[in-house]
């Protein structure tokens, strides 16, 4: 047998470790053995050479950022980012990085490289000091930005009555397919934006931008039902801007809280409302467990679908939030509207209170929330009925929150939701259910 000596002259100049490959391969094992024997040592040789150069450039990335130096260690710290082969390497590079950013002001970059961190963090315990360093960023950083995306399959997409039939000035009428509930899945996308213009110790200015939108794809039974309709007839989309001040008065009991909002609503695709809000809330600190408020507001109205119907709404709310002996959440909140209009049968007064129950601790991996709400909507003027409108609606609804399950720090969540209203009318009887699933951010 031949014996490539340019080979074996290589594997001796190599660590000893090696020799006795190169002796074998001498003795006639040949050098396709002598390959296969080879492997695993230079992948094992490889694997060391490539700990030693992350740990020295981790070493360098630190000593660059310490000195000051912070885009020429954020470079270094990347690097040794893509040099990292265990969790544990990746979670210090990338912690690294964040470093630098944070030192140079760049805080949603440096946020980012967190997520990086905390989805390939070995253990629990690492993932807790990943919440807190991405808390301290998310404190300093006056851009706070999230998103949700949801899928739910619903009964009631286009908020149709559940009565096939309806009594109108006690005369039966039979109602077309699309003014009843028709069944489909729903898809919405919603971000919002908040931008901190000033805080000090007594107060802070925020602008908000939020931006939401669903839109629906009927079931077969739905198109079958109606043929005429179409999912995208019953989108929904709005486009809502918040200017917001809190500040600390002295002598007061918590912080009071200004807020003016402009936005509008899309239905099927055109525009139906545009409205400009004004409210003020008072918080009260009674003690390190309850809290409570009281606010005041006041909205304008524009329908422009009907021909810039003007209405005009004052509300009146208060809220009460207790932190239980077992640490779970217990929130209360009663709102009364009072809605003017030029459109007689548009003018009502509604009372609402709603009930929000939270765990503080995971139940099977899951983050709980559950709420409840009643309202009762009474209208003054109604072509169907000579006593007016009268509505009840009764809605509960749960939300689960898969924090076991993360990836960036954003988690799937479940929620749960159906809905009942009674009327006197009975076209506006309604009853609808839900299940959506999305993601959220769980810090």
């Amino acid at each position: 047998m031949l014996v490539n000596w340019a080979i074996v002259k290589r594997q001796l100049r190599r660590a000893p470790a090696v020799v006795s490959i190169a002796v074998a391969a001498i003795a006639g094992t040949g050098t396709a053995a002598m390959a296969q024997a080879e492997r695993p040592v230079q992948q094992t040789e490889n694997a060391q050479d490539r700990s030693a150069e992350f740990r020295s450039v981790l070493a360098q990335a630190a000593a660059q950022i310490g000195a000051g130096n912070l885009e020429a260690g954020r470079k270094l710290a990347r690097r040794a980012f893509m040099l990292a082969q265990t969790s544990a390497q990746k979670v210090e590079a990338a912690r690294l990085v964040a470093s630098a950013l944070f030192r140079s002001g760049r805080y949603s970059r440096s946020e980012i490289w967190l997520r990086r961190a905390f989805n390939v963090a070995p253990d629990a315990a690492t993932q807790s000091i990943l919440r807190q360093e991405f808390a301290q960023v998310r404190r300093k950083n006056p851009l706070r930005l999230t998103f949700g995306l949801s899928v739910a399959p619903s009964n009631n997409v286009n908020n149709g009555s559940s009565s096939e039939t309806v009594t109108i000035w006690n005369l039966p009428f039979q109602l077309s397919a699309d003014a009843r509930a028709l069944s489909g899945i729903e898809t919405a996308l919603n971000v919002d934006l908040k931008y901190r213009l000033s805080e000090s110790a007594r107060q802070a200015t925020n602008f908000g931008l939020v931006l939401y939108g669903r839109t629906y794809r009927l079931s077969r039974a739905a198109r079958i039902a109606a043929p005429g309709a179409k999912g995208s007839d019953y989108s929904f989309a709005m486009a809502e801007a918040t200017l917001s001040h809190d500040r600390k008065f002295a002598n007061f009991p918590g912080a009071t809280s200004f807020q003016a909002v402009a936005g509008q609503f899309w239905y099927g695709g055109t525009p139906y409302i545009r409205y400009g809000r004004a409210s003020i809330t008072q918080g009260f600190e009674i003690s390190t467990k309850i809290a409570a408020s009281l606010s005041i507001g006041y909205e304008n109205q524009i329908q422009v679908r009907s021909g810039g119907v003007n209405s005009k709404i004052k509300s009146l709310g208060a809220g009460l939030n207790r932190k239980l002996a077992n640490s779970n959440t217990l929130r209360l909140n009663l709102q009364y509207s009072d809605t003017a209009s030029d459109d007689p049968t548009e003018r009502n007064v509604a009372t609402r209170l709603r009930l929000d129950y939270s765990f503080a601790k995971p139940l099977l991996g899951a983050s709980l929330s559950l709420n409840l709400s009643a309202e009762k909507r009474d209208y003054r003027l109604s072509f169907y009925d000579a006593t007016g409108r009268h509505d009840r609606t009764l809605t509960a609804g749960a939300n689960l929150v898969f924090v076991n399950t993360s990836v960036f720090g954003f988690s799937p969540n479940l929620t749960l939701e159906a809905s009942r209203t009674w009327s006197n009318v009975t076209l506006y009887n309604r009853q609808s259910t839900s299940v959506r699933l999305g993601i959220q951010s769980t810090f």
